[in-house]
C-alpha cells in the first residue's frame, strides 16, 4: 500500500516551493544545495525538481542524466523519496 501523504502535502501547500524528505531519506553529508536548487527552478521553467544525488558516484549520475546546468546534472525521472 502506498501513502498518499506526500501527494495531499503538495495539494495542501500555500508556498511556491516545497521541500519533502521521506522518513527513510538522510543526507551523507552536510551540502548546501537549496539557494542553487531554488536558482535553477526560478531560472529553467522546464525543471520541475531538484534534488540532492541518491549516491556519491557523480560518474553513475552523468552517465543517467541528459544535460548539466552548473553543478546540476539534468533528466527525467521523480523520486518520491527527496524533492
Amino acid at each position: 500500500m502506498y501513502s498518499i501523504s506526500e501527494l495531499v502535502s503538495l495539494y495542501l501547500a500555500t508556498t511556491d516551493y516545497v521541500l519533502h524528505f521521506a522518513g527513510d531519506t538522510i543526507l551523507s553529508e552536510p551540502y548546501d544545495w537549496l539557494p542553487a536548487a531554488l536558482d535553477l527552478l526560478r531560472r529553467r521553467t522546464d525543471v520541475a525538481v531538484v534534488n540532492a544525488s541518491w549516491t556519491a558516484d557523480l560518474a553513475a549520475v552523468e552517465a543517467e542524466s541528459d544535460e548539466r546546468d552548473g553543478d546540476f546534472l539534468l533528466g527525467y525521472g521523480f523520486s518520491d523519496q527527496m524533492y
